[in-house]
């Protein structure tokens, strides 16, 4: 896997322009929700559901969260509703910031949140 893209979104009110985002490609297996979980839990990512991200913004105040896209592909919007559309496809990771807004339009997701280590990408 090669390095992360990093996505900075500075938009007041909207986001955590601190952290940027950051995104895997090709980061998980492709199809296999077994083996996606057991890689995050073995970098302190614990499991916390397997399914699709909510088709409205929302985001996590506190927690970071790191987003597999595991089967099938999306098109997700970052940073609230004039944010940033960024493509997905299956065996794709991203590292959400706290803060970060996030809708998608539809695919199958596994999204552990907040990693033991709090602070620090265990990717």
């Amino acid at each position: 896997m090669s390095g992360p893209e990093t996505i900075r979104l500075d938009m007041p009110g909207w986001s955590n322009p601190s952290l940027s985002v950051l995104v895997y490609r090709g980061g998980v297996p492709v199809a296999d929700a077994v083996a996606v979980e057991a890689m995050l839990e073995s970098n302190a990512w614990p499991p916390g559901w397997r399914n699709g991200v909510y088709p409205f913004h929302h985001f996590h105040s506190t927690a970071h969260e790191a987003l597999a896209c595991v089967t099938a592909s999306a098109t997700l919007r970052l940073g609230g509703p004039d944010g940033l559309d960024v493509r997905i496809e299956a065996g794709d990771l991203l590292v959400l910031p706290a803060g970060r807004f996030l809708a998608r339009d539809a695919y199958t997701a596994k999204s552990p949140r907040e990693p033991r280590d709090t602070g620090h990408y265990h990717i």
